[in-house]
């Protein structure tokens, strides 16, 4: 029950240091903007088909269909895919392999508030394994780890701490 009460608060506390401390995932933010032009809020889906070639129509449909329920996001910015940009660095070199980045304008720690919602606005696709990933899917899943850590330790915590409170009582 305690934990129903902390944990909440938690997430905030927690998801506040990503983007202020010189942490590994901050560096890695960095490179990202720095080297790739990504914003830390931005948001990669990955596409991949065992059979299906990227330039298929039906790999190109099902790319675009799973991206569709994004487009009524106000802070949708743009969405780059292979098929709007024809950058062929967007394909893995067997060419069975895409990614779309979902750009995004709000800053990082409303990007990953958000991120449950606008994960749920992506369709899997039919014929196509799909993957979510990017700053606000990493530090999304932090967060609710590092939540569930905190649940945890207090359902062990709580009774000791009663326990001993009575003890010296």
């Amino acid at each position: 029950a305690a934990g129903a009460v902390f944990a909440p608060k938690a997430g905030s506390a927690l998801k506040s240091p990503y983007g202020e401390v010189e942490t590994e995932a901050r560096v890695g933010m960095d490179v990202l903007e720095r080297d790739l032009g990504l914003p830390a809020t931005a948001i990669v889906v990955l596409y991949s088909s065992e059979t299906l070639p990227v330039d298929s129509p039906i790999f190109q449909a099902q790319v675009e269909d799973s991206l569709a329920g994004l487009a009524q996001l106000p802070e949708l910015n743009r969405i780059v895919t292979y098929y709007s940009s024809r950058d062929g660095l967007m394909v893995s070199a067997d060419g069975k392999t895409t990614y779309a980045v979902v750009w995004l304008d709000i800053p990082l720690d409303h990007s990953i508030d958000r991120f449950p919602g606008i994960k749920g606005r992506l369709k899997p696709p039919a014929d196509l394994k799909m993957w979510v990933t990017g700053s606000p899917a990493i530090f999304d899943e932090m967060t609710r780890a590092s939540e569930r850590d905190l649940v945890r330790a207090e359902m062990y915590s709580l009774p000791v701490l009663v326990a001993s409170t009575f003890k010296d009582g």
